[in-house]
């Protein structure tokens, strides 16, 4: 991964969709310089192979991991959209703990001093889905807020359920929808 700096307070990341096999691909990361507009956002592009780029572009926040910080667990079993969590929120003043196990994400919900601020899952992943874990979450704490994320189910899957996310992401979600539905719940 190469950064490249235009400015003490500003990175710039390409990301690169590479094929590997029929519905699979990896996303990498390279650069120097993405696109010339200093507003931060992602833009989506193809490359002269044909291959989609994606061009994120954000201010570095500058201020260090301290207490007071809104703290959000991201659970997702696809370890780019954590990857991508962190990159979006960090820079916005949120401390970001991730899982790739709903499992371990439970565990460290239960022995968390103080609790997080935010949970934000996936709907559909191995061991538990996304819905049982904010069941869990709120067995121990009523009042936690969430946010079910996913790209397999609608809202609908929640429709007849007990216990229902505080917010729903369909994917792919745009990230900036993303940090307004963090913000909304989670302040910072």
């Amino acid at each position: 991964m190469s950064k490249t700096s235009r400015s003490a307070s500003q990175r710039s990341w390409r990301l690169r969709l590479v094929p590997l096999a029929p519905h699979t691909a990896a996303l990498r990361l390279n650069g120097p310089n993405c696109f010339k507009s200093k507003k931060p956002g992602i833009l989506k592009s193809l490359d002269s192979r044909g291959g989609a780029v994606f061009s994120i572009w954000m201010t570095q926040n500058r201020r260090s991991k301290r207490a007071g910080m809104p703290v959000v667990f991201v659970v997702d079993d696809e370890v780019m959209l954590l990857d991508l969590a962190e990159m979006v929120l960090e820079p916005e003043g949120f401390m970001v703990r991730t899982f790739a196990d709903p499992c371990q994400a439970l565990a460290d919900y239960k022995a968390a001093t103080p609790r997080p601020d935010l949970v934000v899952t996936d709907y559909a992943m191995g061991g538990m889905n996304g819905l049982d874990l904010i069941q869990e979450c709120r067995k121990l704490h009523p009042d936690q807020k969430t946010i079910l994320v996913s790209g397999t189910v609608d809202e609908s899957v929640y429709a007849n359920a007990a216990i229902k996310p505080d917010r729903f992401l369909a994917k792919p979600y745009n990230p900036d929808d993303f940090v307004a539905a963090v913000r909304a719940l989670a302040g910072g």
